[in-house]
Formats: C-alpha cells, structure tokens, sequence
C-alpha cells in the first residue's frame, strides 16, 4: 500500500474535480472505444480535473483466460497498451496515478510484466498498485483519498458498495473509490469523530464510490452470466478548497449528471 502526495498548485479557483475513470477494457470485442474517449475529452477539457486510473485498461485475453479468452480480444496485449497510452496522453499533466488490475495480472502471472506499470511508466505518472492511499491539500484543505481497483464476487450495486465500504475497516479516508464491478453507483454515509482540539463532537461525511466502466452488455460475457446491463462511464467527486465538503457525482452514457 503506497501513499500519493497530489500537487493541488495548477488548480485555479475554489473547486477541484478528480475523476476515477478505469475498466476500460481495451481489445474486447465489447469495449465501447467511443465513450472512452468521450470521457478523456471532458477530463481535458476541465481546467479543475485531476484523474485516477482505476485499472483494467487493457482486457489482456490469454488462452487460459475466463470465456473464450484471447478469442474474444481484436488486438493483442501489446496494441492494447500502446492504444491505452495514446488515448491517455492528451491528459498525462491531469493523471495522478494508475491502479492495477485484474485482468492486467493474467500477464503478470504468465510473465512477470505489469501492463498498468507499464503504462504508468510511458506517461511519466505514479503507479499505484493495487491499493493506494492519496494525501491532497488543496487550497486551505486537506483531503485523504483511499482507492483500490478491488475485488468482490458480488455482481449487484449493493454487493459491490458492501466490499467498497469494506475498506474503512483497515484504511481512514474521507473517500474510498473502487474499480473492478463495472457499477456506476455512490453512497455517503455520517460519522461522528471527537474534534482532539476543542473535544467536540464533530459529523463528517465518508464517500463510496464505484467508477464505472466501458463494455456493451448485449453479446458479451455479461449477457452470457446473466449479469444486468450497466451504465457506461466513470465518477467525479468535486473537493472545495474554502471549506470542507465533497459533492460525488456519475457521469454515464448518456451524458447527465446523476
């Protein structure tokens, strides 16, 4: 578990925006490429954007994979990476670090090689592994973020917060963001904490999030598991810079904030 000091100095104003965008999934045949790149777009063209990425950007099919495995790749591993690489560069400066994956330690199994690490590597930005705490002061702020790529057999939204949530047992933050489910879903929860300075009692929010993710339902593996259609895309959660407070919001496919 490693801890990733964000630098806050370009952010202009009051507001900073962090997505957590991952599970891309290229080379699947599912992969909707279009909506990925949509998504990119919007980060670089938000001035107060910072992104963490959640993992799983390749689909990495190899022989031995779950379902028909590299039969139901179009590209390599090795295309995969590169096309990662050149859809992340136009918001290298906005990226603060990279997560494994699951579908990345097929390779690391087969080979030793980490293809989010290498990833990471090309665009000059911090690989995280496969947990992470992040440390953010931003203007008169600070902010402890907890993300993990994760893992949980659970394919429903509740399930999938369940495991989210499962973080606070061991790791303190003010918001916890995991990748792996595909679900697109927040939840805040109120805890009460004892102010060590004047010894009051004090109400905080801790955030839940899961970040989405880009594979079309409809013939896939997903249809085939009788796993339920998702909406395509990633979470923003937006960090004030006067006072304490995160708003967290999901930015699906069809372009609303919910």
């Amino acid at each position: 578990m490693k801890v990733n000091r964000i630098d806050t100095g370009k952010i202009k104003g009051d507001k900073l925006n962090v997505y957590f965008i991952g599970d891309f999934h290229v080379g699947s045949k599912d992969c909707n490429i279009d909506k990925i790149k949509e998504d990119i777009a919007t980060i670089k063209g938000d001035k107060n954007a910072l992104a963490i990425i959640m993992g799983d950007t390749c689909n990495c099919g190899l022989r031995n994979s779950v379902g028909a495995g590299s039969f139901d790749d179009l590209i390599t591993p090795a295309r995969q990476m590169e096309d990662v690489i050149e859809m992340l560069m136009p918001i290298k400066d906005k990226i603060v670090g990279v997560h494994n994956g699951n579908h990345s330690n097929r390779v690391y199994n087969e080979t030793s090689l980490i293809p989010e690490k290498m990833i990471a590597k090309d665009l000059g930005v911090p690989y995280l592994g496969d947990t992470c705490f992040h440390h953010m002061r931003f203007k008169n702020q600070t902010y402890i973020l907890f993300t993990a790529h994760g893992s949980t057999g659970s394919s429903s939204v509740g399930g999938s917060l369940n495991s989210c949530m499962k973080y606070r047992g061991f790791a303190q933050a003010d918001l916890y963001a995991m990748g792996h489910t595909h679900n697109l879903s927040t939840y805040a929860q109120i805890v009460y904490e004892i102010d060590r300075k004047d010894k009051t009692l004090t109400q905080k929010k801790k955030h839940y999030l899961l970040s989405g993710g880009y594979l079309e339902w409809k013939g896939s593996y997903a249809e085939q598991k009788n796993y339920a259609p998702l909406k395509l895309g990633c979470a923003m959660a937006t960090f004030n810079g006067k006072e304490y407070d995160i708003e967290v919001k999901i930015w699906t496919y069809t372009k609303y904030w919910l």
